[in-house]
Protein backbone atom coordinates (compact mmCIF):
# COMPACT_ATOMS: atom_id res chain seq x y z
CA UNK A 1 0.00 0.00 0.00
CA UNK A 2 0.98 3.67 0.02
CA UNK A 3 2.73 5.53 2.90
CA UNK A 4 -0.64 6.84 3.98
CA UNK A 5 -0.81 6.72 7.99
CA UNK A 6 -3.08 4.13 7.72
CA UNK A 7 -0.55 1.20 6.27
CA UNK A 8 2.70 2.65 7.66
CA UNK A 9 0.19 2.08 10.97
CA UNK A 10 -0.43 -1.10 9.97
CA UNK A 11 3.08 -2.31 8.84
CA UNK A 12 4.26 -1.10 11.88
CA UNK A 13 2.42 -3.05 14.33
CA UNK A 14 3.10 -6.02 12.13
CA UNK A 15 6.65 -5.24 11.88
CA UNK A 16 6.40 -4.50 16.27
CA UNK A 17 3.98 -6.72 17.39
CA UNK A 18 3.58 -9.72 14.90
CA UNK A 19 7.40 -10.87 13.03
CA UNK A 20 8.58 -11.51 16.64
CA UNK A 21 5.77 -13.81 16.78
CA UNK A 22 6.78 -15.43 13.86
CA UNK A 23 10.47 -15.73 14.13
CA UNK A 24 9.47 -17.38 17.45
CA UNK A 25 8.01 -20.27 16.12
CA UNK A 26 10.20 -23.28 15.22
CA UNK A 27 8.50 -25.12 12.77
CA UNK A 28 9.47 -22.13 10.44
CA UNK A 29 12.49 -20.99 9.38
CA UNK A 30 14.18 -17.95 8.13
CA UNK A 31 13.41 -18.89 4.84
CA UNK A 32 10.02 -18.80 5.43
CA UNK A 33 9.71 -15.96 6.85
CA UNK A 34 10.82 -13.36 4.55
CA UNK A 35 8.59 -9.79 4.41
CA UNK A 36 8.37 -7.73 1.72
CA UNK A 37 7.24 -3.93 2.02
CA UNK A 38 5.68 -2.55 -1.04
CA UNK A 39 4.32 0.42 -1.96
CA UNK A 40 4.69 4.00 -3.23
CA UNK A 41 6.98 5.93 -0.69
CA UNK A 42 7.35 3.40 1.59
CA UNK A 43 11.14 2.87 0.94
CA UNK A 44 11.53 6.43 2.10
CA UNK A 45 9.69 6.09 5.89
CA UNK A 46 12.18 6.11 8.29
CA UNK A 47 10.31 4.14 11.21
CA UNK A 48 10.39 1.48 8.77
CA UNK A 49 14.01 0.95 7.89
CA UNK A 50 14.50 1.19 11.24
CA UNK A 51 13.35 -2.64 11.42
CA UNK A 52 15.55 -3.52 8.49
CA UNK A 53 18.41 -4.78 11.35
CA UNK A 54 16.65 -7.85 12.12
CA UNK A 55 17.21 -9.36 8.57
CA UNK A 56 14.83 -11.20 6.55
CA UNK A 57 12.75 -7.75 5.52
CA UNK A 58 12.82 -5.71 2.26
CA UNK A 59 10.98 -2.32 1.79
CA UNK A 60 10.56 -1.32 -1.85
CA UNK A 61 8.62 1.39 -3.43
CA UNK A 62 6.14 0.72 -6.43
CA UNK A 63 6.45 -2.36 -8.13
CA UNK A 64 4.50 -2.95 -11.36
CA UNK A 65 4.13 -5.24 -13.83
CA UNK A 66 6.93 -7.65 -13.84
CA UNK A 67 8.45 -7.02 -10.97
CA UNK A 68 5.67 -7.07 -8.84
CA UNK A 69 4.35 -10.49 -10.41
CA UNK A 70 7.30 -11.93 -9.98
CA UNK A 71 7.55 -10.78 -6.03
CA UNK A 72 4.22 -12.18 -5.99
CA UNK A 73 4.88 -15.13 -7.48
CA UNK A 74 7.86 -16.13 -4.63
CA UNK A 75 5.25 -15.35 -1.93
CA UNK A 76 3.12 -17.99 -0.20
CA UNK A 77 1.08 -15.58 2.06
CA UNK A 78 -0.31 -11.79 2.02
CA UNK A 79 -0.38 -10.00 5.10
CA UNK A 80 -2.75 -6.75 5.06
CA UNK A 81 -2.39 -5.70 8.81
CA UNK A 82 -4.92 -2.70 8.54
CA UNK A 83 -5.42 -1.77 13.02
CA UNK A 84 -6.60 1.89 11.88
CA UNK A 85 -8.68 4.12 9.58
CA UNK A 86 -12.03 4.72 8.21
CA UNK A 87 -13.51 2.33 6.54
CA UNK A 88 -12.95 1.51 2.57
CA UNK A 89 -12.68 -0.16 0.23
CA UNK A 90 -8.75 -2.10 0.62
CA UNK A 91 -8.04 -2.90 -3.30
CA UNK A 92 -4.33 -4.28 -2.20
CA UNK A 93 -6.27 -7.16 -1.29
CA UNK A 94 -8.04 -8.20 -4.84
CA UNK A 95 -4.41 -8.94 -6.67
CA UNK A 96 -3.25 -11.29 -4.74
CA UNK A 97 -6.15 -12.87 -4.38
CA UNK A 98 -6.57 -13.12 -8.32
CA UNK A 99 -3.41 -14.47 -8.37
CA UNK A 100 -3.68 -17.16 -5.80
CA UNK A 101 -2.28 -15.70 -2.80
CA UNK A 102 -4.13 -16.08 0.39
CA UNK A 103 -4.67 -13.06 2.45
CA UNK A 104 -4.69 -12.43 6.22
CA UNK A 105 -5.76 -9.43 7.13
CA UNK A 106 -7.99 -7.48 9.99
CA UNK A 107 -12.02 -7.04 9.79
CA UNK A 108 -11.17 -3.43 8.93
CA UNK A 109 -8.64 -4.41 6.08
CA UNK A 110 -11.39 -6.98 4.47
CA UNK A 111 -14.09 -3.88 4.11
CA UNK A 112 -15.42 -3.41 0.61
CA UNK A 113 -15.77 -6.66 -0.24
CA UNK A 114 -18.79 -7.47 -1.74
CA UNK A 115 -19.90 -10.36 0.53
CA UNK A 116 -17.98 -9.77 3.76
CA UNK A 117 -16.64 -12.45 4.72
CA UNK A 118 -16.82 -14.30 8.42
CA UNK A 119 -13.84 -14.13 10.84
CA UNK A 120 -11.67 -16.85 9.83
CA UNK A 121 -10.57 -19.16 6.95
CA UNK A 122 -13.44 -19.23 4.36
CA UNK A 123 -14.65 -19.76 0.74
CA UNK A 124 -12.94 -16.05 -0.46
CA UNK A 125 -9.08 -16.78 0.27
CA UNK A 126 -9.05 -14.34 3.08
CA UNK A 127 -8.69 -15.12 6.60
CA UNK A 128 -10.07 -12.10 8.98
CA UNK A 129 -8.71 -12.39 12.55
CA UNK A 130 -8.89 -9.59 15.29
CA UNK A 131 -6.22 -7.09 15.45
CA UNK A 132 -4.49 -9.26 18.08
CA UNK A 133 -0.88 -9.79 17.18
CA UNK A 134 -1.38 -13.38 18.00
CA UNK A 135 -4.45 -14.07 16.27
CA UNK A 136 -2.65 -12.93 13.00
CA UNK A 137 0.47 -14.80 13.48
CA UNK A 138 -1.58 -18.12 14.33
CA UNK A 139 -3.35 -17.33 11.02
CA UNK A 140 -0.06 -16.53 8.51
CA UNK A 141 1.86 -19.64 10.41
CA UNK A 142 -1.24 -22.32 9.72
CA UNK A 143 -1.05 -20.49 5.62
CA UNK A 144 2.83 -21.10 6.06
CA UNK A 145 2.72 -24.53 7.12
CA UNK A 146 -0.68 -26.14 5.79
CA UNK A 147 -0.61 -26.90 2.56
CA UNK A 148 -4.39 -28.21 2.08
CA UNK A 149 -5.07 -24.88 4.02
CA UNK A 150 -3.02 -23.27 1.98
CA UNK A 151 -4.37 -24.98 -1.50
CA UNK A 152 -7.77 -24.52 -0.12
CA UNK A 153 -7.39 -20.38 0.45
CA UNK A 154 -5.46 -20.15 -2.49
CA UNK A 155 -8.25 -21.50 -4.46
CA UNK A 156 -11.16 -20.05 -3.12
CA UNK A 157 -9.22 -16.33 -3.63
CA UNK A 158 -9.20 -17.09 -7.44
CA UNK A 159 -12.78 -18.43 -7.42
CA UNK A 160 -13.60 -15.25 -5.32
CA UNK A 161 -12.02 -12.79 -7.49
CA UNK A 162 -13.82 -14.27 -11.00
CA UNK A 163 -17.27 -14.69 -9.15
CA UNK A 164 -17.32 -11.05 -7.94
CA UNK A 165 -14.46 -9.08 -9.87
CA UNK A 166 -14.31 -9.36 -13.27
CA UNK A 167 -16.09 -7.35 -16.03
CA UNK A 168 -18.33 -9.82 -17.02
CA UNK A 169 -19.65 -10.21 -13.34
CA UNK A 170 -19.44 -6.47 -13.21
CA UNK A 171 -21.75 -5.36 -16.23
CA UNK A 172 -24.01 -7.80 -15.10
CA UNK A 173 -24.09 -6.29 -11.64
CA UNK A 174 -23.87 -2.79 -13.19
CA UNK A 175 -27.44 -3.58 -15.43
CA UNK A 176 -29.13 -4.79 -12.56
CA UNK A 177 -28.58 -1.88 -10.15
CA UNK A 178 -29.61 0.28 -13.02
CA UNK A 179 -32.38 -1.79 -13.99
CA UNK A 180 -33.44 -1.66 -10.25
CA UNK A 181 -32.85 1.96 -10.52
CA UNK A 182 -35.30 2.90 -13.43
CA UNK A 183 -37.77 0.92 -11.69
CA UNK A 184 -37.63 3.41 -8.88
CA UNK A 185 -38.42 6.66 -10.81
Amino acid sequence: GSAHSINVDGVEWFLERVLPLLREESRLTPHDMKVFIVGPDMNHKDSLKAHLTGGGIEIHGRLRGQELEYLMQSCRVFASPIVSGRPSFKTKNLEPLANGMPVVTTSMGALGLHRPPSPGLNTTGVTIVGARAREFADALINLLLSDRDWEEASEAGRRFIERNFLPRHLQEEMRAMIASLNQET
